[in-house]
């Protein structure tokens, strides 16, 4: 046996857990190594020292504030995916609130869109080929003017 695999099967040894054939070439390595033997005596004095220490007491309070850090109700967090949601909730409320308001108030002023019949239709169609004959509102080319109708 090497004292690499020597020193790898140390606290095996203290602690009582190896199998005889490897307990057996352990302690002949042990026998001619006295660096491994230092190793293992280095060993049982922290094994010793260890086992001396006791168990540590921890105050009550201590114990407590463990336990609520452990155990204790987790602190209900904000969902930011329903925080989202209520956001575009109340925005598209306002929206068509606003939106339903203009439209009472619209029609409460008579400035309602008539529908259109089959002769102002016609008119229509000529008023807009006029904004088109004039320029291109949208490219800026020219500006819009509207054709006088009379009394339309």
């Amino acid at each position: 046996m090497n004292c690499s695999k020597a020193e790898s099967l140390l606290s095996s040894y203290l602690d009582g857990e190896m199998s005889a054939s490897d307990l057996r070439s352990l302690r002949e390595h042990l026998n001619g190594c006295s660096c491994c033997a230092s190793e293992l005596e280095g060993l049982r004095r922290v094994k010793s020292l260890v086992g001396s220490m006791g168990t540590p007491v921890m105050s009550e309070a201590f114990e407590a504030r463990l336990h609520d850090a452990v155990f204790g109700k987790p602190q209900p967090v904000a969902q930011p995916g329903f925080l989202r949601l209520g956001l575009a909730t109340g925005l598209a409320a306002a929206v068509l609130t606003l939106g339903f308001l203009q439209f009472v108030k619209s029609s409460k002023s008579g400035h309602m869109v008539a529908r259109s019949t089959p002769e102002s239709r016609n008119m229509d169609l000529v008023r807009d080929q006029s904004y088109f004959a004039i320029g291109d509102p949208i490219s800026g080319q020219a500006p819009v003017t509207t054709i006088s109708n009379g009394g339309r």
